[in-house]
């Protein structure tokens, strides 16, 4: 595949990290391994968040597509 855009984020104690697929082909496999206590979240095109559990995210990233997650630094 074309690889992927990676950019981290910060806005006052909240980080975010927004992973994009160049690929507007081919789906693009995404593992991404994280701290249990770091709280972490997905956060879908409207905004919401929604809390991940475990300490491993595993999906696979659509043509084209992003995937953003963030978590508060403490």
């Amino acid at each position: 595949g074309n690889g992927a855009v990676v950019s981290l984020l910060a806005q006052k104690d909240r980080r975010f990290l927004a992973v994009v697929n160049r690929d507007f082909l081919a789906t693009m496999p995404l593992t991404v391994t994280f701290d249990a206590n770091a709280k972490l979240a997905s956060v879908d095109k409207e905004g919401i968040l929604t809390p991940l559990p475990g300490k491993e995210l595993k999906l696979t990233v659509d043509k084209g597509d992003m995937m953003i997650l963030t978590w508060i630094v403490k």
